[in-house]
């Protein structure tokens, strides 16, 4: 391939290599999981939902790729970054308050604990010699299984929760990413034309 053909399709590629990125965030980031064991299942369904539904995002690319189209393009980028900086706050915000990183994994948290595990705090207390447990302790006393210390309606209300706004984030941000793109392209087309 020549230069100057290269240069004619530098977007594209860029575009591709944006959507590639917004898949591989997904292993610097991790999704929530609600019991450490589901683990690997929970991640790869969000990778491949991230990445089907990102690459639907090409459709409209093709279809409004012109130069008039850059202000179309622009607009949806500025929009696109706002909804995204706040999917991302609120997520960050959330994660925080309902989960914990257990062994480099986002395990979902509960409010309360359920009656049932008032024995296996009380025996985990004994056993260390401890007046109160911190959480990371009361989890890794159940290995991971946070349905033994926490209501699993609550559990599963705040793992859809927040694998929902995880999935989001991600598409937005490949959104803001692939628009910034296709509203550069579209005004090198409008400069060339000029």
């Amino acid at each position: 391939m020549r230069l100057e053909q290269l240069k004619t399709y530098w977007g594209s590629f860029l575009q591709v290599g944006l959507w590639v990125l917004a898949i591989g965030g997904t292993f610097i980031v991790t999704p929530p999981v609600l019991r450490y064991s589901e683990e690997i299942q929970t991640e790869n369904l969000t990778r491949f939902l991230i990445a089907a539904l990102s690459a639907l995002l090409f459709i409209p690319l093709r279809k409004k790729s012109a130069f008039a189209d850059y202000t179309y393009w622009y607009k949806l980028a500025i929009i696109s970054f706002m909804i995204c900086l706040a999917s991302i706050l609120l997520y960050s915000f959330l994660v925080e308050r309902w989960s914990i990183n257990y062994y480099d994994v986002t395990l979902v948290t509960g409010d309360a604990f359920k009656p049932e595990a008032a024995p296996l705090l009380e025996r985990v207390k004994d056993n260390l010699h401890r007046t109160h447990l911190d959480i990371n302790t009361l989890i890794k006393a159940v290995q991971g299984k946070t349905d033994q210390l926490w209501v699993i309606e609550t559990l599963r209300n705040r793992f859809y929760k927040l694998s929902l706004l995880f999935l989001i984030t991600f598409l937005l941000l490949s959104f803001f990413l692939i628009t910034t793109v296709q509203s550069i392209l579209c005004y090198e087309r409008k400069k060339a034309a000029v």
